[in-house]
């Protein structure tokens, strides 16, 4: 069994999944990722919904679409999403 790549700093605790740990591992993981940066990929907040529009519709015109409709749907449900991070949810939804 081949051992996945461990990104440095990266720590597997419970810490990890709390919404400071998921902050700072995102942190650490766009870090890594800006390094192997291609140059057709953006990393913004909009690149998560980018990837969605194009694995969906083989295009990135929906992006701005799939992520209003999330961000609806977030704003809604705000017990269920505001955990994911914590502090940043009204800002993330704004």
């Amino acid at each position: 069994m081949v051992k996945p790549k461990v990104i440095p700093g990266d720590v597997d605790t419970l810490a990890q999944y709390s919404p400071e740990g998921c902050l700072e591992r995102e942190a650490r993981i766009t870090a890594a990722l800006e390094t192997l940066a291609h140059p057709l990929i953006v990393f913004d907040r909009d690149a998560a919904f980018e990837a969605m529009s194009w694995a969906l519709y083989k295009t990135r015109k929906f992006a701005s679409n799939l992520r209003k409709l999330s961000l609806e749907t977030m704003a809604a449900h705000p017990d269920m999403y505001a955990r994911f991070l914590g502090a940043d949810f009204p800002a993330y939804l704004a």
